[in-house]
């Protein structure tokens, strides 16, 4: 039987959660059905060096993804993939858009990373944006999303049939996961415990400030790990803001790190403070290392993924800053408080069948 080639579309391949997809999905689709190719738009990056020897990489390197369309067509029509899964909101829509100028059999399937009214609000022109979901959005064959909270956003904001939506779970391999947790760490390289770890990039959007405010005024004195890159001036202002909140000595920045789980390992407690969230990998990665994630019930995936008192623990949402840093504090103390007079007493497991690799892979095999 003749294999099908699929395009997994990102933009590039720069540390982030919607890439990590890529590579563990690149990596697990079954080789007897599926032929699977790479391809960077705007660029590669740091991640394609951990692409299966067996994937081909197709760096477009058109420094953005519109300016990668005509590179991207003439690659197609080479090429010829039967279809193209495209990962996040601005290349599912420039792909859309190119689709008739593409292989007449080929098939789109889009994935959206998050809450898709954060995904136009968060872009150069919004209105725009949303209209060209509405327009573009139920041309694809499928649409994935990570939560049932973005698939009904989906239809109801945007106009895209019920049936043409998959909510399917990003994906952890549990067991290469534990093994990589396992690398030598001293504790000597980490502040004094307890540890509230974050991963993740140093984005605006992540709020990684707000996590800083609320450390610094939890009732509990404890340290904060903040595993992920940035730019200079990012890094340089969160650094400058935990020296002024007196806590430099309790801070470490690990800068982005190929192998984040032995830091993880190592924490009492994962913090988020994000504004939107898809279905996080670091959650999930926490939660199988057995590290509790205290997040707000923002808008999005999150409140899906945690059940508070149960297999983590949510803050209240806010934001405004100030007050999120508040909420976020005393669910982080009231966090340690519950942990310790039990640390076993959350059901970390609870739901891990639905985010393993192969029930994740499977389901994208479904579609293509």
């Amino acid at each position: 039987m003749a294999r099908t080639r699929v395009f997994l579309v990102v933009p590039s391949l720069a540390p982030g959660g919607s890439e990590t997809v890529l590579l563990r999905l690149a990596a697990c689709l079954d080789r007897e059905r599926f032929e699977p190719e790479v391809v960077a738009l705007a660029g590669a990056g740091p991640l394609a060096a951990e692409l299966p020897p067996d994937v081909p990489l197709h760096d477009l390197a058109a420094g953005r993804v519109a300016a990668a369309l005509p590179k991207f067509i003439r690659l197609a029509r080479r090429r010829r993939p039967g279809v193209i899964l495209s990962f996040q909101m601005h290349t599912n829509l420039a792909l859309l858009l190119a689709r008739p100028l593409l292989p007449r059999r080929v098939r789109i399937v889009a994935r959206e990373e998050s809450m898709p009214s954060r995904s136009c609000a968060e872009s150069p022109l919004p209105r725009l944006f949303g209209l060209l979901m509405r327009r573009l959005y139920p041309k694809a064959q499928a649409v994935i999303t990570q939560c049932e909270a973005a698939a009904e956003e989906l239809t109801s904001h945007y106009g895209v049939p019920e049936d043409m939506i998959r909510a399917i779970p990003n994906p952890v391999d549990i067991q290469d996961m534990r093994k990589r947790a396992r690398a030598e760490m001293t504790q000597a390289e980490l502040p004094p415990a307890p540890r509230i770890v974050f991963v993740g990039r140093l984005a605006a959007v992540k709020r990684v400030d707000v996590i800083l405010e609320a450390v610094a005024r939890m009732r509990r004195r404890a340290s904060l790990v903040v595993v992920g890159g940035g730019s200079e001036d990012t890094t340089r202002s969160l650094k400058d803001r935990a020296a002024s909140l007196g806590m430099a000595d309790r801070v470490l920045f690990t800068g982005h790190q190929p192998n984040p789980f032995p830091y993880v390992g190592h924490a009492d407690l994962l913090a988020l403070a994000s504004l939107r969230e898809g279905f996080n990998l670091a959650v999930l990665e926490a939660r199988a290392l057995g590290v509790p994630a205290v997040v707000p019930a923002a808008p999005g995936c999150l409140p899906e993924m945690i059940s508070h008192g149960t297999n983590g623990f949510l803050a209240p949402f806010f934001e405004d800053s100030e007050r999120q840093a508040d909420a976020l504090a005393a669910t982080l103390d009231h966090a340690l408080e519950a942990l310790a007079g039990n640390p076993d007493a959350l059901d970390m497991d609870a739901g891990s069948g639905r985010w393993s690799l192969e029930a994740v892979c499977r389901a994208h095999e479904e579609l293509l």
